[in-house]
């Protein structure tokens, strides 16, 4: 009885301080740029008249031929019901990225206690409460959010049913599968090992296979539809892209969170190598924890100050500021550029002049024909260097800073 109320207290522990990395100083270091940016404009259109089966655009993927792939829209459609309840704030809005994670993180507890008991179920809690990549995501509003539950539910399924694939897991793994798709299509190579599984497992294997086919098309089901209604959009687009990636084999590469899905099943394995040093030697199992806890640290990935993988020194409260200040200049036929690494066309600081201040810039295909233009900049950053087209197109001249951000160290220029 106390072994088991030991326990208990152990895993509130783990998750009281898996909670506290997380959520400490949330608005500052929460990550809000341009894929961000995007998913929550596409999310507010769907609210505001604009509801679509086509789904989010990846505008750092375009074809040869100028097309743009789109994920499934299922992520924006499970944003919506929280951006009508919450508003467009995206500081609140990211908690629905906090929310996934934790559920994701109990969920592997509970999951991996049915399977091999709770202290291995423990062991795997710890490796992912503190893991970097899973803390990173919970600060982030992110497409792929869902991938490591999906993974989780996948890997329980097979692991509890290996010894006979039946109909009925087999349509969970398909729908399961249709959804991780639809949020990244490098889970296809996922799929084809699903595949090989089911019909290597299955005693019916054609059936199952069938089975398996239809519960990804029923999750895909709004990407199919939209294609069935316009020229087959997406199998075109993405063919067209496989071929440029063939062509030109550097225009893309294989980067972790393509292998989210199997976060999951490594935590799990190396729950199971805790354990068995733990029966061997405590000590020894309490110093591998703590030279995980180490590198974990050390990675980089983690900071209590600030957005990590974002501008230095630029977070999301600042992002609100600089757009209150622009929306406050009261200018028409105006447009904005962030003179960041990873874009110029503001998609996160678009989002929230007109989402949260209710100002609307010009489109970004429309800068040449811009009157007046705000451009967000570190204030030690060269203007007369590296001027993108964003800004020469305009044929405007700058006006000076008509605001600084409380640290000075980001500046906002106008353009007229």
């Amino acid at each position: 009885m106390n072994k088991i109320y030991y326990k208990t207290i152990l895993v509130v522990l783990l998750f009281a301080l898996g909670l506290l990395l997380r959520v400490y100083n949330f608005p500052n270091r929460i990550n809000f740029g341009l894929e961000q940016g995007i998913t929550l404009t596409t999310t507010a259109e769907y609210l505001n008249g604009h509801f679509s089966l086509l789904g989010l655009p990846a505008v750092q993927r375009t074809t040869s031929t100028g097309h743009q792939i789109f994920s499934a829209p299922i992520y924006n459609y499970f944003l919506m019901p929280f951006m009508l309840v919450f508003g467009y704030n995206p500081i609140i809005l990211t908690y629905t990225a906090l929310f996934i994670n934790l559920i994701t993180g109990a969920m592997l507890y509970l999951l991996i206690k049915k399977l091999s008991g709770q202290r291995v179920a423990i062991f795997a809690a710890f490796l992912y409460l503190f893991d970097m990549t899973m803390i990173s995501q919970s600060l982030t509003i992110w497409i792929l959010n869902p991938m490591p539950l999906i993974g989780l539910v996948s890997m329980y399924l097979i692991i509890k049913n290996h010894e006979n694939i039946t109909p009925k897991i087999s349509l969970y793994l398909g729908l399961l599968s249709g959804l991780a798709l639809g949020l990244e299509y490098m889970y296809l190579f996922t799929i084809i090992l699903l595949t090989i599984y089911i019909v290597y497992r299955s005693k019916q294997r054609i059936f199952d296979f069938g089975i398996f086919i239809l519960g990804l098309l029923i999750s895909l089901a709004p990407t199919v539809i939209f294609d069935l209604r316009h020229d087959w959009y997406h199998m075109r687009t993405l063919w067209q892209y496989l071929l440029d990636v063939i062509n030109n084999p550097g225009q893309s590469k294989l980067s972790i969170y393509h292998f989210y899905q199997y976060f999951p099943l490594a935590f799990y394995l190396g729950a199971l190598v805790l354990d068995k040093i733990f029966k061997s030697s405590k000590m020894i199992a309490a110093v591998v924890m703590c030279i995980y806890l180490i590198f974990q640290f050390k990675t980089g990935e983690f900071s209590f100050t600030q957005a990590v993988g974002t501008a230095k020194f630029m977070n999301t409260p600042k992002m609100m500021q600089v757009a209150k200040a622009i929306a406050d200049d009261n200018s028409t036929n105006f447009n904005v550029v962030y003179m960041s690494q990873a874009e110029h066309r503001a998609y996160s600081l678009r989002y929230i002049l007109i989402y949260v201040f209710g100002v609307k810039p010009m489109e970004i295909d429309q800068y040449p024909s811009t009157k007046h233009l705000y451009v967000l900049a570190a204030s030690d950053r060269d203007m007369s260097k590296d001027i993108p087209w964003e800004i020469t197109s305009t044929n405007l001249s700058s006006r000076g800073i008509i605001y600084r951000t409380d640290d000075s160290r980001f500046v906002v220029y106008k353009y007229e």
